[in-house]
């Protein structure tokens, strides 16, 4: 019992080291002990649509769409796009923006003419948005006035950034992107970390240079 107080937040980790230094006898009696502590627990759940008839995305695996400022959730998906793009700007889609309000979703304001994969909201209620028009690039936005996505204006523009986005408390803004494009394994690439200081109003960037390469969407 001390062991799994002391390792509560790590134990499928300690459970796999105890299974592969352990004898088998003991092993069947830490298994038959399992379902002593390890009884599932069901947690309510409420699904509502916010939307439907909405479009894909790219990133999905890092994307946030859902947000909470000030007691109101907030979310963004994707208008289709239209049916022909440019090679180099195949994401064309518009996104659409919604808050909930008395129990109900509704769109807030008019879709904006950006592709945006991740949103998130500052202490002072300003939206940031990442978003992109193809797989080799990356825009960072925020709206001029507080929780009005019709103001995003573009502050920064990486190279695929695949590392995920966010925002502190302080307002302190954070994205990582490849320096090139290129994901062939052992090209010389590098991880550049984008930094916005909001005391100062400032960008501030660092590298990190990675000799064997990106190796796939792995920045």
């Amino acid at each position: 019992m001390l062991a799994r107080r002391k390792w509560s937040g790590d134990m499928a980790m300690l459970s796999v080291w105890c299974l592969a230094v352990m004898s088998a006898a003991t092993v069947v009696s830490l298994v038959a002990l399992l379902p002593a502590w390890a009884e599932p627990v069901a947690i309510p759940t409420r699904v509502e649509l916010v939307a439907d008839q909405m479009a894909g995305g790219i990133h999905g695996w890092h994307s946030s769409r859902l947000l909470m400022y000030d007691g109101t959730l907030y979310a963004s998906a994707l208008l289709p796009g239209p049916a022909e793009t440019p090679p180099d700007k195949p994401f064309q889609n518009p996104t659409c923006f919604f808050q909930r309000r008395e129990g109900t979703w509704g769109p807030l304001g008019n879709p904006v003419p950006f592709n945006l994969y991740t949103i998130l909201v500052g202490p002072d209620g300003r939206f940031w948005a990442v978003g992109n028009y193809g797989y080799a690039d990356c825009t960072v936005y925020r709206s001029r006035v507080p929780l009005d996505p019709s103001t995003f204006e573009p502050l920064y523009t990486g190279t695929c950034a695949y590392l995920g986005a966010s925002i502190s408390p302080e307002g302190n803004f954070l994205i990582m992107h490849a320096a090139s494009p290129d994901f062939t394994a052992f090209v010389p690439n590098t991880v550049i970390a984008a930094f916005y200081d909001h005391e100062t109003d400032r960008w501030y960037t660092s590298r990190l240079e990675t000799p064997e390469g990106r190796y796939g969407y792995i920045g």
